[in-house]
């Protein structure tokens, strides 16, 4: 059954708060031109929360994926670990506190397998994870079957920019399309939808247990 009224509900646009606890780490997912580069007016490159984030102590290290190393600005997809992390030390960020995530890291889903196996690996079990706010419902339905798949479970927060400009023109997923973002909300629920289908995104209901009872906050996921 698909939940698309609530899937298409406008509760998982909103902005998340700021986080208050320190964390280990903080990932960012790997995101087209248009959606990381600092906006200073409107507060929303997803690079420059992530500095903020580990200037502020509230992420002791920045992680992203490890993959595109020889790829460059000129991409429409993500840029690669070479030219971001290039982009985060100018930011601020030391060297030494710059995850590049091994793996496939082809999509969205790869890449949250990819980090929660490193974070297995090194005893991650709390995690900041930064994204624009439309791409959270498929990001955190992703990440829970990311759990299950390495059976380690995580509190992953979800942080997104204090504000957002919807209608900004920017690439979506893999680069196909470049669309004002407000455009590609539809086409975050048609993934969602499709995905889901597959099997390779959670359920909401799964989504609503998980922010109730493991981020122990207020769930946002409208009832049935």
């Amino acid at each position: 059954m698909i939940d698309l009224e609530r899937i298409l509900a406008p509760w998982h646009l909103r902005p998340w708060p700021r986080p208050t606890a320190p964390q280990p780490v903080a990932f960012v997912f790997s995101r087209c031109p248009g959606n990381w580069e600092d906006e200073p007016t409107a507060n929303e490159g997803l690079l420059s929360l992530a500095a903020d984030l580990h200037r502020s102590g509230l992420a002791r290290r920045i992680a992203i994926p490890g993959t595109g190393a020889d790829r460059g600005p000129e991409t429409t997809t993500y840029q690669g670990c070479t030219v971001w992390g290039r982009a985060l030390e100018a930011l601020g960020v030391p060297r030494e506190a710059l995850v590049l995530v091994p793996g496939e890291g082809a999509h969205t889903r790869t890449e949250g397998d990819d980090f929660v196996r490193l974070a297995r690996e090194r005893g991650w079990r709390d995690a900041l994870i930064l994204m624009n706010p439309h791409e959270t419902l498929r990001v955190m339905l992703g990440l829970l079957v990311s759990f299950r798949l390495f059976d380690h479970p995580m509190r992953a927060t979800p942080v997104t920019p204090a504000a957002t400009d919807w209608n900004r023109v920017v690439y979506g997923s893999q680069g196909a399309l470049e669309l004002p973002r407000a455009h590609h909300i539809l086409e975050e629920a048609r993934r969602v939808v499709g995905y889901q289908a597959k099997g390779d995104l959670a359920s909401l209901d799964d989504l609503d247990r998980y922010y109730r009872e493991v981020l122990g906050i207020a769930s946002p996921v409208p009832p049935r």
